[in-house]
């Protein structure tokens, strides 16, 4: 089952290697509601979170990285393909956290009060999209939702790239709180990602 929210907006696509403005389909964001486990095979584990981002020029196009926190067991993720602009690069890790790091995330989950605002995720209008998802299973909580924008900008000013980019987060999330502080969190975790992300730029 699909479910729509409404507005509007100007959004940025990537046509034949050119950034070409278009009016479009932030008017319609979808949100996918099916069920999706990514904690197969943890069912033991009585903390689980997952933060997944990605980003790209098209559905094909794309890099993202993930933070996996299973109890005391976190596992970091990056992937970007070999194109024009960036290099081929696999990378996993696995780290076993101290007592005091753990302790940290899950005060800065509580206090962000991060939830769950709409059941789902919300799938992107365009190609060339930026989408965070946030999934967390403890006792206190179930969550399985996240963020998305159009990443890729045309003729704006900085300033008017980062309001429209909070203005496409704010309509097409499914999270309440301040999850945000999640995320910043959670990517700080990954000492690595700077430079990950810089080796894979061409």
């Amino acid at each position: 089952m699909k479910k729509l929210l409404f507005t509007s907006t100007t959004v940025f696509v990537l046509i034949v290697g050119q950034a070409q403005k278009i009016e479009t389909n932030f008017d319609s964001v979808r949100i996918d509601t099916s069920h999706i486990n990514v904690f197969k095979g943890a069912e033991k584990s009585k903390y689980k979170i997952d933060f997944y981002h990605s980003e790209g020029y098209s559905t094909h196009d794309r890099y993202s990285y993930e933070i996996i926190i299973l109890d005391s067991l976190m596992i970091l993720n990056f992937s970007s393909p070999g194109n024009d602009d960036w290099n081929y690069i696999k990378y996993q890790k696995q780290i076993v956290l101290d007592d005091s790091t753990l302790q940290t995330v899950k005060y800065v989950i509580q206090k962000s009060k991060v939830g769950q605002k709409q059941k789902g995720i919300p799938l992107p209008p365009a190609s060339g999209y930026t989408a965070d998802k946030l999934f967390i299973e403890t006792k206190e909580l179930n969550i399985a939702g996240g963020t998305v924008f159009i990443g890729i900008s045309g003729d704006e000013t900085k300033q008017q790239y980062n309001l429209r980019i909070q203005k496409e987060k704010d309509i097409s999330s499914t999270l309440s709180g301040q999850y945000e502080m999640v995320f910043k969190k959670l990517r700080s975790l990954f000492k690595e990602l700077p430079f990950l992300l810089k080796d894979m730029e061409q």
